[in-house]
């Protein structure tokens, strides 16, 4: 699977784990990079269309929060904090800092997701 956009890309899978690519300059030689097990990368993108990319400021911070097999927290709207659980659900030592345009970008691609319009009034967005 070979999947991108002008910044994200998604390779894979290889032995059940995907590399999620995000191009931060236009150079196309320089990104960073994730490696996640396929059965994490389904359930960030559930739990972002199901809750995720709802949320807003008087949200913050969402710590610790599971979703499936992962651990969730965002600190910022930008980024999206995910730690893996062990099969006795406890959280990796390892965990991965994903910009929130990597995740939008996944969740669209995993879930097959039309990117969403904000139909927000101006008085709803102020209260984010």
């Amino acid at each position: 699977m070979h999947r991108q956009n002008t910044r994200a890309q998604i390779q894979g899978p290889e032995d059940d784990v995907l590399e999620l690519r995000y191009f931060d300059t236009s150079s196309a030689n320089c990104y960073l990079g994730w490696k996640l097990a396929v059965n994490e990368v389904t359930d960030l993108a559930q739990w972002w269309i199901s809750q995720g990319k709802h949320a807003c400021l008087r949200d913050l911070p969402i710590r610790r929060l599971r979703a499936g097999c992962i651990l969730v927290s965002m600190v910022t709207l930008g980024t999206v904090e995910v730690r893996g659980l062990d099969k006795h659900g406890r959280a990796e030592l390892k965990g991965h800092s994903l910009p929130r345009e990597v995740v939008e970008f996944l969740a669209k691609q995993m879930m097959g997701v039309q990117p969403s319009k904000t139909t927000r009034s101006p008085k709803v967005a102020e209260a984010c």
